[in-house]
This record gives structure tokens, sequence and C-alpha cells, in this order.
């Protein structure tokens, strides 16, 4: 799995890394994974993160417009 290269793999390590970061493991343990080839890196981590809190708000206020005209007329 280390070896792979393809946007499966890569999607399942940050899954992985994200899982670890969720249940609390530190910084130096989703590295060490990281080492391994067995999680992303705790930068693409945490920038992830980062990337889906600053898009969620959007994202709501585009389903709530979408959805809302349906159901105004």
């Amino acid at each position: 799995m280390a070896g792979m290269r393809n946007k499966f793999v890569n999607d399942f390590k940050l899954e992985i890394g994200l899982y670890l970061s969720a249940s609390g493991a530190t910084r130096t343990a989703i590295d060490t994974m990281n080492s391994i080839g067995f999680s992303a890196c705790y930068t693409t981590i945490n920038n992830f993160k980062r990337k889906l809190t600053n898009e969620h708000p959007l994202n709501i206020r585009k389903f709530f417009s979408d959805h809302v005209k349906i159901y105004l007329f």
C-alpha cells in the first residue's frame, strides 16, 4: 500500500489521518504513521480540516438557497 500512488490510496490515507486526528492522536503519532506509509502527514490533514471548516458555511448557504426556492413557489 505504501508504494502505491493513486487517488484511492491517497484518499484512504487521508481518511486514516482524519480518524487519527479525531481520536486524539498526537501530531507525532500521525507523522509516524505517515513515515511507514499508512497515513497522510499531519500538515495535509490539518490543511484539509481547515479547508472543510472554511467551506462549510458556504455549502450550507448554497444548499438552502437552492432548496428553499423550490418550496417557496
